[in-house]
């Protein structure tokens, strides 16, 4: 069952890969090359891929400018691999994987003993959040890096007869918002849950447009 999850899933993300187009599908490719080479051949990279290829099928879909929402390629992609659990090529293989099972088994210990004596601590939220125009359909929303948000951030935004859009996720400090001319917009951050913190206290921002 397992083998067959991991099959489909990874033809949803090749499908997802063939839909991009330009620069979008262009990065998508090198990511993910990368990404099935560093990384454990399991569900959980896949599920990973997807979460990046949904990230860059949204903007693509979009049409946000490529410029605007990746400013930096190389960045993009080693935040996203960083999340991937790196495959081992060790030819006393199973010493390894006895050796890292023991260790597997002493950290789920731990966290089961940590979780008990403590209850689950919110993450600090986003600071410093800034709204800046790129077009009048379009913003980009930023704000600083959280320390130990290893997870990334979910992003949304509220319109002044209180529609809401969103959660979005992302592993960047920016995100970019479709907007309506003559509309008023809050936007909202917050850091997603952890291992080992909850969600931050969502922060907000106000736009008119």
């Amino acid at each position: 069952m397992r083998d067959l999850r991991y099959k489909n899933l990874k033809e949803e993300n090749d499908k997802i890969l063939l839909h991009l187009t330009g620069k979008y599908q262009h990065l998508a490719n090198i990511y993910i090359k990368k990404a099935r080479g560093y990384a454990v051949k399991n569900i959980d990279t896949e599920m990973k891929i997807n979460d990046t290829l949904l990230e860059l099928d949204d903007y693509d879909s979009r049409n946000v400018s490529y410029e605007n929402a990746i400013t930096n390629d190389n960045l993009f992609i080693k935040n996203h691999i960083e999340l991937l659990s790196k495959e081992l090529k060790d030819p006393n293989r199973w010493k390894t994987i006895l050796g890292l099972t023991l260790i597997a088994l002493f950290i789920i210990l731990w966290g089961i003993i940590s979780i008990w004596m403590r209850q689950e601590t919110p993450g600090k939220s986003p600071q410093n959040l800034s709204v800046e125009k790129i077009s009048n359909t379009q913003v980009k929303v930023k704000w600083d890096e959280v320390d130990f948000a290893t997870e990334g951030y979910f992003v949304w935004k509220v319109d002044s007869q209180g529609h809401v859009e969103g959660k979005y996720h992302t592993l960047m400090l920016e995100y970019i918002f479709d907007v309506e001319p003559n509309n008023n917009y809050t936007f909202y951050v917050q850091t997603k849950k952890t291992q080992y913190l909850g969600e931050s206290k969502a922060v907000s921002i106000e736009y008119k447009n």
